[in-house]
């Protein structure tokens, strides 16, 4: 038995010393070199992280999804990501070993899309759009968020950046908040949010979209500070101008928009009420009207008046609750 505790601990730290190395030497596509930092301890356990040749994933083994995946946008990749034809050869991820491992098979049948933290359109090489199609850079994700909103925001930040000339550093990944959470295939869990986080070097601008992962059309923009309270993780631990991240920056929420965009514009409220908000299910869960999207966003800020930092602070324990849920098994 000691030998199997030992042996146990061995691998735990070798798999730990290779994921530190592996960051290290994709560390160009993080802000100040330096990536994402898991607060949470219980979000921590069972933790992979993986280099790809334009993006990195934090991959956990306990909700076999990334947990973030980061990666660097400038107008020089998206150039050459125009011209990249996308892959679709979806595949499981060998690194990862196969008990934390998430399968083609978890996602069949299931009513939900595999959709893409780092998107494929985003992708530079012919390698690096086949390795944006490994499941590790995939979550459960409603099909109208996927293919309509989340799409959209997708278009806004590549129109931006190419239109402006201004790189930025992008991070997605889910939250797991509320008590229902739903599972598909082999116990990978269904996010009940999903964020994009953006930091834009040149402008001295930083925020994030957060979107409810159902067919509601619900999403909101959101100060990177209260984003981190609900999602345990420090998105950019050497930023200086730290104070940036109160700020909820009205960021463009498709092409349109961000062509037409000169600058960004701060909201009179910095919390939002999208955290409060659970994905619907059954026959309430269904796409908006055509007209009722662009209503979203304003009737999410009307809820936002007079939210109180403490009832935020108190629900960031919903995080960490799946973990022990889980856990507790």
């Amino acid at each position: 038995m000691k030998i199997i505790k030992s042996l146990s601990f061995l691998l735990f730290f070798a798999c730990a010393s290779s994921n530190a190395s592996t960051l290290e030497r994709c560390n160009k596509i993080f802000y100040a070199k330096v990536p994402p930092i898991i607060e949470n301890a219980l979000l921590s356990k069972d933790i992979y992280e993986l280099c790809f040749s334009g993006f990195a994933v934090s991959y956990s083994g306990i909700s076999k999804t990334g947990l973030w995946s980061a990666s660097l946008l400038t107008p020089e990749s998206l150039k050459a990501a125009y011209q990249i034809k996308r892959n679709n050869t979806f595949h499981e991820e060998e690194r990862i070993p196969f008990q934390h491992r998430s399968l083609l098979t978890d996602y069949r049948g299931s009513s939900f899309d595999r959709g893409h933290l780092s998107p494929s359109a985003d992708r530079f090489t012919v390698q690096d759009q086949y390795e944006s199609f490994s499941l590790v850079n995939m979550i459960p994700q409603s099909p109208h968020n996927n293919q309509e909103e989340w799409r959209l925001i997708e278009e806004a930040l590549r129109a931006f950046v190419t239109r402006n000339n201004q790189p930025v550093y992008v991070i997605t990944g889910p939250l797991f908040l509320g008590n229902k959470l739903r599972k598909i295939g082999n116990n990978v869990l269904v996010p009940s949010h999903i964020y994009k986080v953006v930091l834009f070097p040149k402008l001295n601008v930083a925020g994030a979209y957060v979107a409810i992962n159902d067919e509601s059309g619900r999403y909101d923009y959101v100060s990177i500070n209260q984003l981190q309270l609900y999602s345990g993780i420090k998105f950019f631990p050497k930023a200086s101008q730290s104070e940036i991240f109160n700020y909820r920056f009205i960021l463009p929420v498709n092409s349109h928009e961000a062509v037409n965009m000169k600058s960004f514009r701060v909201a009179s409220n910095n919390s939002s009420a999208i955290f409060f908000q659970l994905p619907k299910q059954g026959s309430e869960n269904i796409p908006p009207i055509s007209n009722q999207v662009n209503s979203m966003v304003k009737q999410n800020r009307s809820e936002m008046v007079n939210l109180a930092t403490d009832a935020a602070k108190s629900n960031v324990n919903l995080v960490s609750d799946w973990v022990r849920r889980i856990l507790s098994k």
